[in-house]
């Protein structure tokens, strides 16, 4: 790759992470029923077919640097950790020293593309970019849990800002006939229970229940229940991960705040102030619901099963509706 070809995607990429190229900014609320995404990482490498080296290397090229980003990323996050003792900081330092052996290696990758290295893509059955670099395999993939798609639509997006893509109704129609198209979104894995003796309840897989007084506006209730089940999976495993890591959490003090600088939701772990950000939007509205959800989230963290009710749960999807609202 000549460096001015390098160059130009340098540029790209931080216009990439500023929002300022294809695809276009994420829409607002009110159209965000209706996504529009770019072709898959498959589409493009399908589009390509083989006969287009330069554009390969220039893919190889993206995949690493935007993967590197995304870990340099979540490193310079890791690092805001307070710790408050000395067996957290050695388990932190030991976790970071070990991520950093890792995005050396990819450094060195990297420069192996830059400098001239054989180049190879496929695609895992998982849907992954695999990138060879003289036969030695990178599985390209990100650190976001709660969005793993994020990383490859900003590859995507920083190749099609300077190569020829498909359009998308190419894309669709050429990931139809390859069987690569993007899977729906997950359908609920929850279930409705009507029973006359109790109020109206939506299980989920994770057990928690959500209890309604009644079904009226039923899709949205289950919607924001699937998303609350979500979040506080989410919880438990980032609570997990770093009590795994030596940080201590203060059951009695921990809670979830806003942020306002557009940044996912801070969840305090204790009375230091040593927190991590998560994806959890809806917990953070609800703060009651931490306290209420407390005893299912340790037995998460333990690997044991826990059913949990919530109770009212109106208001978690309206807030003026309440456990007096009429009901159809």
């Amino acid at each position: 790759m000549s460096s001015r070809t390098r160059g130009a995607l340098l540029a790209t990429l931080c216009l990439a992470a500023a929002g300022l190229v294809w695809p276009p900014p994420a829409p607002s609320a009110a159209t965000a029923a209706k996504p529009n995404p770019g072709p898959s990482l498959a589409v493009v490498l399908k589009h390509m077919g083989g006969a287009d080296r330069a554009g390969e290397e220039d893919l190889a090229w993206i995949a690493l640097s935007e993967m590197l980003d995304a870990y340099d990323q979540m490193l310079v996050r890791a690092r805001q950790f307070r710790r408050s003792d000395a067996k957290s900081r050695a388990a932190l330092r030991k976790w970071l020293a070990s991520t950093d052996g890792y995005l050396a290696g990819l450094r060195s990758e990297l420069r192996a593309v830059e400098s001239g290295a054989s180049i190879a893509l496929d695609m895992e059955p998982d849907g992954s970019l695999l990138v060879l670099v003289d036969g030695r395999p990178t599985v390209v993939s990100g650190p976001n849990l709660s969005d793993p798609g994020a990383l490859g639509r900003r590859i995507v997006a920083t190749f099609c800002a300077s190569h020829d893509c498909p359009a998308p109704d190419e894309s669709a129609a050429m990931a139809s006939r390859s069987g690569d198209a993007t899977p729906p979104p997950p359908a609920s894995t929850g279930h409705w229970s009507f029973a006359d003796n109790r109020a109206t309840r939506f299980e989920t897989q994770q057990g928690i229940a959500f209890e309604f007084s009644g079904f009226r506006d039923r899709s949205d209730k289950q919607a924001a229940s699937d998303q609350l089940a979500a979040e506080l999976q989410l919880l438990a495993q980032g609570l997990r991960d770093v009590q795994s890591l030596g940080q201590r959490i203060d059951w009695g003090t921990i809670q979830i705040v806003s942020t306002p600088d557009g940044q996912d939701p801070r969840v305090i772990l204790n009375r230091n102030g040593d927190f991590l950000y998560l994806p959890v939007p809806r917990l953070a509205n609800h703060p009651e619901l931490l306290r209420e959800a407390r005893p299912w989230i340790a037995a998460r963290m333990e690997g044991r099963p826990y059913e949990l009710v919530l109770t009212q749960a109106e208001r978690l999807v309206h807030p003026s509706d309440g456990p007096g609202a009429p009901t159809q």
